[in-house]
């Protein structure tokens, strides 16, 4: 029999434990710990809290999918590339062969998670499990990519976690081009600017500014809870019309 007065204690339970965790980061203003928060949610509940918010969607496109590892979970370093155009010459083009993607690998710091956008390239793999190595031992979460990857059992096997488009065994040298380092990219249909929080699952990416990670957070939490309590209502027997209409949840 479904116990009114349990479901009572478990929701006091976790208000307690979400008024604790807010007065902390408010007081500590930890925005590091705010991201380690987001371990303990399910992305899906991420998403629907910023459109309850009216937030723009963070979420990738669904083309972009985890391919190695588990879960991602850490800020956007960014890196631009493109399809090297026919006419490309390196001799003239400056700018456009100082950011090497080994030299912006070798930049990463602990938590970094590196998203290189390369304009829906999905044919080439523009990072591979050498890549991923040095990636590891500078303690960086993952690499994001609008385009493939190459040696994923290799990645799988280290545990790294990598989302693209694919795998491929077409190499990105002599077929990409780096033209940004640090600055804002579009990877999956969706603006990544360094230092944005990068959360990726098995259902996918999502992206969201830090000054807006705390008000997501916190209403995602409130949207987790509510389907915890609505889920135990199914199983107690209630219709799903009139589990929607208790819980609104959208």
């Amino acid at each position: 029999m479904f116990s009114a007065r349990g479901l009572r204690h478990q929701q006091r339970e976790r208000t307690d434990w979400k008024q604790t965790m807010v007065r902390h980061l408010a007081i500590e203003d930890d925005t590091e710990g705010l991201l380690e928060e987001f371990a303990r949610l399910p992305l899906s509940c991420v998403v629907d809290a910023m459109h309850r918010l009216g937030l723009p969607c963070g979420a990738m496109d669904p083309s972009i999918r985890r391919l190695s590892g588990l879960r991602i979970l850490g800020r956007a370093r960014t890196l631009g590339r493109i399809p090297r155009p026919k006419n490309f010459c390196p001799d003239q083009a400056g700018a456009l062969c100082e950011a090497h993607l080994d030299a912006v690998v070798d930049s990463l710091h602990a938590g970094d998670v590196l998203v290189i956008a390369t304009q829906g390239s999905s044919h080439v793999g523009t990072f591979g499990d050498n890549l991923a190595l040095r990636s590891m031992a500078l303690g960086a979460a993952g690499v994001v990519t609008d385009g493939a990857i190459r040696d994923s059992v290799e990645l799988d096997a280290l545990g790294f976690g990598a989302f693209a488009a694919g795998g491929s065994l077409i190499p990105s040298e002599g077929n990409l081009i780096s033209v940004s380092v640090d600055e804002p990219v579009v990877c999956g249909g969706v603006s990544v600017q360094p230092g944005d929080f990068v959360l990726g699952d098995v259902d996918g990416v999502v992206v969201i500014r830090p000054e807006l990670a705390r008000n997501v957070w916190m209403r995602a939490v409130e949207i987790c809870d509510a389907e915890q309590e609505l889920q135990e209502t199914l199983r107690q027997g209630l219709s799903l019309s009139d589990a929607g209409r208790r819980f609104r949840l959208r």
